[in-house]
């Protein structure tokens, strides 16, 4: 575990299995790190290790936290929460998975993941669908997605939870530290809806919500005050996002990503 406190909050181990093979491990804290800035710090290693020029970042964590403090006192600031009371304000948040897991007052954290493989032909149709239909795959899946948890559900109004990344001032986009704000994407889907139909509604979706995202979650949650139970998430208990691990370039050297399942679950379903 992680002293929060005193730090630090992040461990760096370096291990030696024979002359030619080594593991480099990393954890950081998600409290310090997020997508973007695992990409940062894949590059800046890189260029350290092979002497490569580093530019120095003027702009700290602090930056875009004193930005956030004064942007939270504006109107545009309070248009936008109020856009997210509106959206979800007298509706169920709650997704039934009829499992017997729900019955249990206090779930455990403790979870497990199941690998999904995309084949090469199959990813080629996608992309092909999706140059047709004038959409990025991330749209296309995430409509799967709803789909998904509409068969197991056999709800209409399906709220998922997805991670976007908060850094739409420039000053920002070259700093480490977690930006990443996961917003409620309320979806409603109906039978009548063909599946083009459904696809343009979840890019819609995606596209408002943009424009929203950075008022963060737990002010979200604060003004929609949804009914807390102790036995589920609040707005949503169910997520969606791509997180490609972050790739070191040494020179000579051939590295390979290991990503490790840590034990835990974040909702119910994550994908």
């Amino acid at each position: 575990p992680f002293d929060l406190e005193h730090g630090p909050i992040y461990r760096l181990q370096l291990i030696k299995l024979d002359e030619k093979e080594y593991f480099f491990i990393i954890v950081i804290h998600h409290i310090a790190i997020d997508l973007e800035s695992k990409l940062i710090i894949g590059k800046e290693l890189s260029a350290a290790y092979n002497q490569q020029h580093l530019n120095e970042n003027i702009f700290q964590y602090d930056t875009y936290v004193s930005w956030f403090n004064a942007f939270a006192e504006t109107d545009e600031y309070k248009k936008k929460v109020l856009f997210w009371k509106k959206q979800f304000v007298d509706k169920d948040h709650e997704l039934d998975f009829s499992l017997e897991k729900n019955n249990i007052e206090k779930p455990s954290a403790f979870g497990d993941e199941v690998p999904v493989q995309i084949t090469e032909e199959l990813y080629a149709s996608l992309k092909q669908f999706c140059k047709q239909n004038n959409i990025i795959p991330f749209v296309m899946l995430l409509a799967c997605y709803y789909l998904t948890l509409f068969y197991f559900t056999n709800q209409n109004d399906i709220i998922v939870g997805v991670p976007l990344s908060n850094r739409k001032q420039e000053d920002h986009k070259s700093i480490v530290g977690c930006f990443v704000n996961t917003i409620p994407l309320g979806v409603t889907v109906l039978i009548s809806d063909t599946i083009e139909i459904f696809i343009k509604k979840v890019r819609k979706a995606m596209v408002v919500a943009h424009r929203y995202h950075d008022v963060p979650l737990i002010d979200i949650i604060l003004h929609v005050n949804p009914e807390r139970s102790e036995n589920r998430n609040p707005l949503y208990q169910a997520g969606f996002t791509f997180e490609p691990p972050m790739e070191i370039e040494l020179h000579e050297i051939e590295s390979v990503p290991v990503v490790i399942h840590n034990g835990g679950s974040q909702l119910e379903l994550f994908m």
